[in-house]
């Protein structure tokens, strides 16, 4: 064999052996808890150190007192389309549970704009202004990254 073949084969080998590892290592569970925790722990690490508490208190009652359902949310739309299968529709059963899951989400928007304005009522305005800069700026990279500006 020639140098080149065996540079080659090393590298890929290498390579190969360093994708494997990393996913065995994530499916071992060995980086947990080193994964970003979404939209909340980022305006708690944007706002001030001396202010993190409170605002992390908001937060986890937000979250305890209005959970995000995504199994349930995925079984009541599936009693919506096994509704809209039937033969015979019955329009108002549909629209019944229709309504019920609108006002569930309703009910979840309204109790994050009360968390919401808390957490503003913490800070002043300057610091307001800091956190809502910060959030654009990650919006605009999440929209550039997720293709949202392409046409």
């Amino acid at each position: 064999m020639s140098t080149w073949v065996k540079i080659i084969f090393i590298a890929s080998l290498a390579l190969n052996l360093a994708v494997v590892g990393a996913f065995a290592g994530h499916r071992l569970g060995l980086w947990k808890g080193k994964h970003h925790h979404g939209m909340s722990s980022f305006i708690v690490s944007t706002v001030p150190a001396e202010k993190r508490g409170a605002v992390e208190k908001i937060i986890t009652a937000f979250k305890n007192e209005h959970p995000r359902k995504g199994e349930e949310f995925m079984k009541n739309w599936q009693v919506l389309g096994d509704q809209l299968r039937q033969e015979n529709f019955d329009r108002a059963a549909f629209l019944e549970a229709f309504g019920k899951e609108v006002t569930r989400k309703n009910e979840r928007w309204q109790a994050s704009g009360n968390a919401i304005a808390d957490i503003a009522e913490l800070l002043t305005p300057q610091e307001r202004a800091t956190v809502l800069d910060k959030m654009k700026e990650k919006w605009e990279r999440r929209r550039k990254r997720k293709g949202y500006d392409r046409k």
